[in-house]
């Protein structure tokens, strides 16, 4: 049995791999076709166009997209999360930074929601059978999904 659940795992480990690749490359080819242009808005107001030449091949913004993905993966897989243009900071420093209250935030929701999800739980436990219990189940669907909360409201008034 464990041998299945590990053989499993690491399957969807190995099926994983593509997926997100497949998902990074979109995402960095969309980014790249958004109008904002980084070069121009990393140069002062009174920059030349050798300026602007200068900072693009320094971004390596002069290559092709794919070679820049590339440029960009293997950085990355090696751990080089590259400098925010914009904060003009290591990514990680920026990342490092923010964790912290992101954990906290994380945390607390999940506190809140293991709460409310066993006092709902033992709400339904306490009503089965009732009004009280379908109409709890309808508020839970209502709130955990808009149309899952539509498809209910429709189920139970026809």
């Amino acid at each position: 049995m464990a041998f299945l659940t590990l053989q499993l795992l690491f399957r969807r480990l190995v099926l994983a791999i593509p997926i997100l690749l497949c998902v990074s490359a979109l995402v960095f080819g969309i980014l790249r076709l958004l109008p904002a242009d980084p070069v121009g808005m990393s140069l002062p107001p009174g920059a030349t166009a050798a300026d602007y030449e200068k900072l693009k091949q320094a971004f390596g913004l002069d290559r092709p997209l794919f070679e820049q993905y590339l440029i960009w993966l293997g950085k990355l897989l090696s751990g080089d999360m590259g400098g925010s243009i914009f904060f003009r900071r290591p990514v990680t420093e920026l990342i490092a930074k923010a964790l912290p209250a992101t954990l906290e935030l994380v945390s607390a929701g999940f506190a809140l929601g293991v709460i409310a999800g066993g006092a709902g739980g033992l709400g339904m436990f306490a009503m089965r059978g009732g009004a009280g219990e379908h109409a709890l189940d309808g508020a839970t669907t209502t709130a955990s999904s808009p149309a899952a909360g539509t498809a209910f409201a429709a189920r139970c008034c026809t």
